[in-house]
């Protein structure tokens, strides 16, 4: 597994063909320096984009333990290890479009479900392997 680190405070850097770094950081407010990301996430978010065809908005991305206690989040949460993201459609339209990202969340991921207004992905039981897709 590579980990991606991610200064909040620094720059924006593009990731990946489709994310950037401020997407992953850590929504606290001053409770962190640093925020990480699981590469092979940022890998399979990159392969839904794609599949998708539309844009995908990361609502929540990494969580260091203080802002996930703070938003009441799970106490072992995969967002805590960089393994988890809550994502969306940018638009409200929830029609075919978000049809589609479920099917393809569901042909990805090994664990994700839907929240109100946001769809949790994880890669908790991915292994190496499973990147050659």
């Amino acid at each position: 597994m590579g980990v991606i680190r991610i200064v909040n405070e620094a720059e924006t850097v593009k990731l990946s063909e489709f994310f950037n770094s401020d997407e992953f950081k850590c929504r606290g407010k001053g409770c962190c320096t640093i925020s990480i990301l699981d590469s092979r996430l940022l890998a399979f978010l990159d392969m839904l984009r794609r599949l998708n065809g539309k844009a995908i908005k990361i609502n929540s991305g990494y969580r260091c333990p203080d802002h996930n206690s703070y938003i009441k989040g799970k106490e072992r949460s995969y967002h805590m290890s960089g393994q988890a993201a809550d994502i969306a459609l940018p638009d409200s339209n929830l029609g075919k479009q978000a049809a589609n990202m479920l099917y393809f969340c569901k042909s990805l991921f090994p664990f994700f479900y839907m929240g109100e207004g946001f769809i949790h992905v994880d890669i908790r039981k991915l292994s190496e392997n499973d990147l050659t897709m």
